[in-house]
């Protein structure tokens, strides 16, 4: 992606993100991690000045929530969705990069949690 001219790339893909952090450092270019702090990783220390920033899986999140529902006796089985609404994802500002654009990103997460903004959860076909 990057010798096709990508400036930025989001590797949703677990552990693969290590190969795209040393191809974006081979690049010059920035790299994006997944699930977790990826910047805060000791064993991408030397990839720390290209990672932008990293989605966050906030696990903790569904996993307190199951807690709570069999401590209270209402645990349901079956798919739940976590996502900005519930405080299920957000993002890194590890490294100081994306911080100029927080302002920006957190405006957009209010209007997504206040529904002004609906993401789609399914392609269009």
């Amino acid at each position: 992606m990057f010798d096709n001219g990508a400036d930025v790339v989001y590797s949703a893909a677990g552990g693969s993100g290590a190969g795209a952090h040393k191809a974006a450092l081979a690049a010059k270019t920035w790299s994006i991690g997944v699930d977790a702090d990826e910047w805060a990783y000791p064993s991408n220390k030397a990839y720390k000045k290209i990672i932008l920033t990293s989605m966050l899986k906030n696990v903790n999140v569904g996993v307190q929530a199951m807690i709570e529902s069999v401590a209270k006796g209402n645990f349901e089985a079956g798919a739940v969705n976590f996502d900005l609404t519930n405080n299920g994802v957000g993002y890194s500002l590890s490294g100081g990069y994306a911080k100029q654009y927080a302002a920006k990103v957190n405006k957009l997460i209010k209007k997504i949690k206040s529904g002004k903004i609906v993401v789609p959860i399914a392609p269009k076909k």
